[in-house]
């Protein structure tokens, strides 16, 4: 009886296999709550911003503006941006992504009447931190008041993990057009000319007007 005693039942052997199978399940369920949803929470927050820079300033006609393109994606790591941009009395003449973040040209500059489109990617585990350069753009001003806008509706930045948009807003470039030097001195020439030719007229005058004056006998 003693012996028989000693030997685990059925139900107490069953009982035993389902606490560490229970044990077993807790531990891994445990380890995936702490593990995984923090590089989902990350991946789900989008906090990039795009912008312009310089995002104002002061310029002649026909003069050049060289802008950047920055990126702020603090938190979740970005492998491709897109970024669609609509620009007004501006000219587009070059791109430079020689020094960006991203290393792979994706979608090379297009322009589509005053809209540029470029993508630009990374093969890595993407871009995480603040002023992360996408690339230059050279514009020549025009006459009125030039802008450029990032369009942030056709605009993409898209986080590693799980190729989620992640760009929540954009700054953009609103500038104003100053008179050109070159034009103040021609302007300035211009009013020296017209005051001669006045004071040259005014003495013709005059001296005609002497000439009709009846002379003293």
């Amino acid at each position: 009886m003693l012996f028989m005693a000693s030997i685990p039942l059925p139900q107490e052997i069953n009982s035993m296999y389902t606490r560490k199978i229970s044990i077993l399940f807790l531990s891994v369920f445990a380890f995936l709550a702490i593990a995984v949803p923090h590089h989902t929470a990350y991946a789900a927050t989008s906090s990039a911003i795009l912008h312009i820079t310089p995002g104002n300033g002061s310029y002649a006609a026909g003069t050049t503006l060289k802008v950047a393109i920055t990126l702020d994606s603090p938190i979740s790591a970005a492998s491709v941006v897109k970024v669609v941009l609509n620009t007004t009395n501006l000219t587009y003449v070059s791109s430079d992504f020689t020094s960006s973040i991203f290393g792979q040209t994706v979608t090379a500059p297009s322009q589509n009447g005053s809209t540029i489109t470029f993508a630009l990617a990374r093969f890595d585990t993407g871009y995480t931190g603040t002023g992360g350069l996408v690339g230059n753009l050279v514009f020549t001003v025009q006459s009125g008041t030039p802008t450029i806008t990032i369009d942030q509706t056709n605009s993409q930045v898209v986080a590693y993990a799980d190729s989620s948009q992640i760009l929540a807003s954009v700054t953009n470039g609103s500038y104003t057009v100053s008179t050109s030097k070159q034009s103040s001195l021609a302007q300035t020439g211009t009013d020296v000319l017209l005051y001669v030719a006045i004071a040259a007229a005014l003495t013709a005058a005059l001296f005609a007007l002497s000439k009709l004056r009846p002379q003293k006998k």
